[in-house]
């Protein structure tokens, strides 16, 4: 399957904001497409520097917006944010295909792994 192209959603000299694909792993590996790797390359390409950090993870099978350092100097910083939830996350999840049953509508509302309040909604 081919790698489909780096998609950066906001870069400065700090940060870059990208979709990572879904199949792409978000921290450093040597056994498969990473996205550290993909930017890092990105940047080499443009002579810019190349540090990159993964600030928080997405699982393989999940594709998202993801936020990675560019500066050694506040890697620390961004991940401390992420860890003590000052960085909101919201999760949308789209699927396709018919649910059974009759329920339809607002689903109900769980609580996420971290104890965030989760809205599910069941479309007809």
């Amino acid at each position: 399957m081919p790698m489909e192209p780096l998609r950066i959603l906001y870069e400065d000299a700090h940060l870059v904001l990208c979709v990572k694909p879904v199949g792409v792993l978000s921290e450093d590996s040597e056994t498969g497409a990473c996205m550290p790797a993909l930017l890092r390359q990105h940047y080499q390409a443009l002579g810019q520097p190349d540090y990159i950090a993964t600030v928080h993870r997405l699982d393989k099978a999940v594709g998202g917006v993801m936020l990675f350092s560019r500066r050694r100097e506040i890697t620390g910083k961004l991940t401390a944010a992420v860890a003590e939830h000052r960085v909101t996350k919201e999760y949308l999840a789209v699927l396709r295909g018919t649910r059974g049953g009759k329920e339809r509508g607002c689903a109900g509302l769980r609580r996420g792994r971290c104890g965030e309040a989760v809205q599910i909604f069941v479309a007809a």
